[in-house]
């Protein structure tokens, strides 16, 4: 039986059999603003402003009714047929228990609402089966889905666990040996299963547990497994004028339990378009309609919105003179707002991206939007920008005062002379306000990446001297535009990551969604929230602490779950004294968890991503020496820092690393503190959709607790 022992030895324990390597060099790197210091896990000692709002609450989308009968669809899943659901049959799943070694169906008990009786029963996707007694999920193949079939599915433990296989009719094909799986507590994610099976009309394919309790909801699947990825984007889209369809900036608005994807399209129009998401992961297209009066332009009319009593209000910057408005009532159909009080001016030669919102400091609606003295982008030519505020006269949107405040400015500011502050935000975390904006121009991207100033503690903004403030950031230039919305009490970060990570092409695909928090100090820290990160996890793959990796290049010990990886004496890829561990087998959409522990002299470590097919090699990795977090891609053709974001560690003898492989996406999280993604396309949007995961080091460092689990679907979410 497979069994996974939580197993912990420290560095210095394998420092005893290994030599220990002074201090290299290695890949160029690039800085950023900013960092907020940070160790491991947060609690909430770490915590400034304590958010309360469940979890739950945002992720979670119960259904009201059962599901239809779908007895032709290519995907069956074990709950189409047990949700909200007593009656045997119902979309071919059965809930059987074995008696005197034949499988008979169990009867439905209504009290508890589970199948069987209080020691052995299936509760949705709860099997409990003690001793030696069998139950199971039971798929009766109908016509439709007779052939070649993929068994897929997540098994996790209920408590204590149990033990878990499959079968078609009488023979078991999971797991191939002669055991069963043992589905421990020990990882709570449980285990990823994918089985190709033959199978003919009247085949009952069994999920069958025993001994204890685990859960699963396992699909059966005709042809191949289709796998969608969670960065929402428009495949091989292109619009009438041939330009690609991506995402464009976003302006994500919460209400009601869902949430409303505003953002731009990639027409070379800038046109305002709508996603809706009622689980905070998956999302589908939705109307958005001009009603009359029409708003003043017919594109982006859809910006950032607040909401005022029973009505929605959105601003935008469509004359050089005028910040015009539209409203809804329903968030789909958009009316000209305009005549409404007065339309706020600009009071320049030209404004744009203007964020409504209201502050409960002073009862008033606010408008922070990006005004220009000069805008003359010619060589040698006067650029001159701002960060502006104007304020309502009274508790409404609809009237507003003459005049502005002036929070930052832009005078031919930065490197390129030409740093615009776009979508800016202001928003309320705890007692503080926090002025947001993406910088133009200092990427190749163009498009900026999350900046933000930090106000005073109970502090009116205009009594914060923002001119004063340190420009900080969160994530790398490949989360561009970044806005924040809230939910309940919690705030969370979206924007996009470009489609192609070397040039200046508008859009992309939109990040998952990453939670923002603040620390005690005030600063803003970042992370994948508990409930995402266990609800996108499959289950595990490969456990690093039950196999061996190969050593590639210097020598690797492996002792009680821990992996030490020492450099060799020759410098490769960019990288002094190089390491590398390979992981057994090729990998395609995975999470990978470990904890890294850096040795006294050692700068960076991390995994290398190699596509299977090309030489292209792609490093995600820490490096102690600049304080940075960065995705580093080395290619023949060239090498390049894809994404950086400045770090501040004091423990580096223990850092908590998850890293998210979704096709040419690569998603990093450090000590639920900081986070980092980067698109890496060489070859395309699949280039690690087949790819080898190796452990890496310049110098030494040891690698603990390394499991790799499969990242989740799309389709995992209908």
């Amino acid at each position: 039986m497979k069994r996974v022992l939580h197993r912990i030895m420290t560095l210095g324990a394998l420092m005893l059999m290994t030599m220990t390597i002074a201090a290299c060099n290695g890949a160029a790197t690039t800085g950023t603003t900013g960092a907020t210091t940070q160790t491991t896990e947060v609690d909430n000692d770490d915590l400034g402003f304590i958010p309360v709002t469940p979890y739950e609450s945002i992720y979670g989308s119960m259904r009201t009714s059962p599901y239809p009968e779908i007895p032709t669809a290519s995907v069956q899943k074990a709950s189409h047929g047990y949700t909200l659901m007593a009656l045997q049959g119902y979309n071919s799943w059965y809930y059987e228990i074995a008696v005197n070694g034949a499988f008979v169906d169990m009867a439905y008990e209504s009290t508890s609402s589970r199948w069987g009786d209080p020691s052995n029963h299936i509760a949705g996707a709860i099997q409990t089966a003690y001793g030696d007694t069998r139950v199971s999920k039971s798929f009766l193949v109908p016509a439709s889905m007779a052939g070649g079939v993929v068994l897929s599915g997540n098994v996790r433990p209920n408590g204590t666990g149990g033990l878990f296989a499959i079968y078609i009719n009488e023979t078991k094909i999971y797991p191939t040996n002669d055991d069963w799986l043992e589905v421990g507590n020990d990882i709570t994610t449980g285990y990823f299963y994918s089985i190709d099976a033959a199978v003919n009309t009247g085949d009952r394919i069994r999920f069958v547990s025993s001994d204890g309790s685990i859960e699963t909801d396992p699909s059966v699947i005709k042809g191949e497994l289709t796998e969608t990825s969670l960065y929402f984007d428009f495949k091989n889209e292109q619009f009438e004028n041939n330009m690609p369809r991506h995402i464009g900036d976003v302006h994500p608005f919460y209400h009601d339990g869902k949430l409303y994807m505003y953002y731009l399209e990639t027409n070379g129009r800038y046109t305002s378009a709508l996603l809706e998401s009622a689980d905070f992961v998956t999302y589908t297209e939705s109307e958005i309609r001009i009603g009359s009066p029409s708003p003043t332009i017919s594109t982006y009319f859809v910006l950032g919105i607040t909401k005022y009593q029973d009505t929605f209000v959105s601003f935008f910057g469509a004359s050089a003179s005028q910040i015009n408005s539209s409203y809804s009532t329903d968030l789909y159909e958009w009316k000209n707002h305009n005549g409404i009080g007065n339309i706020p001016a600009t009071e320049n030669t030209s404004a744009r991206d203007p964020y409504v919102f209201y502050d409960p400091d002073v009862d008033r609606y606010r408008i922070v939007y990006l005004s220009y003295y000069s805008n003359n982008r010619n060589p040698g030519g006067d650029f001159d920008a701002a960060l502006w505020l104007k304020t309502s006269t009274g508790s409404s949107p609809d009237s507003w005062e003459s005049g502005h405040d002036e929070l930052l400015r832009f005078d031919n500011a930065g490197v390129s002379g030409k740093e615009d502050p776009e979508v800016s935000q202001m928003v309320k975390i705890g007692t503080r306000w926090y002025l947001i904006a993406s910088i133009y121009s200092r990427t190749v991207h163009g498009v900026g990446g999350f900046s933000y100033w930090k106000g005073d503690e109970n502090t009116l903004i205009t009594d914060v001297d923002w001119k004063s403030k340190t420009e900080q950031t969160l994530d790398g230039e490949d989360l561009c535009a970044g806005q924040l919305v809230q939910v309940g009490d919690r705030w969370y970060l979206f924007g996009w990551v470009p489609a192609n990570p070397s040039s200046s092409q508008w859009g992309g695909a939109l990040t998952l969604a990453r939670e923002v928090y603040q620390l005690k100090n005030g600063d803003l820290a970042v992370r994948l929230d508990p409930y995402l990160a266990n609800l996108i996890n499959r289950g595990t793959i490969l456990d690093l602490r039950d196999t061996a990796p190969t050593a590639v290049y210097g020598s690797v010990t492996q002792d009680a779950g821990v992996t030490a990886v020492q450099g060799g004496s020759e410098a490769r890829y960019g990288f002094d004294v190089y390491g590398e561990a390979r992981l057994p087998g090729t990998y395609g959409r995975v999470i990978v968890d470990y904890r890294l522990d850096l040795s006294d002299g050692t700068s960076r470590a991390g995994l290398l991503l190699k596509n299977t097919d090309t030489a292209v090699r792609h490093f995600v990795y820490v490096d102690r020496t600049s304080s940075l977090l960065l995705i580093y891609s080395r290619t023949p053709e060239g090498n390049s820092i894809r994404a950086s974001t400045r770090i501040a560690v004091e423990d580096w003898s223990d850092l908590k690393i998850k890293v998210i492989v979704d096709g040419s996406i690569v998603d990093v999280f450090l000590n639920d503190t900081y986070s980092l993604v980067g698109r890496v396309t060489t070859t395309g949007l699949n280039e690690l959709d087949q790819c080898q995961i190796s452990l890496f080091v310049s110098g030494v460092a040891a690698f603990r607790d390394v499991i790799v689990s499969k990242l989740a679907a799309k389709e995992d979410f209908s």
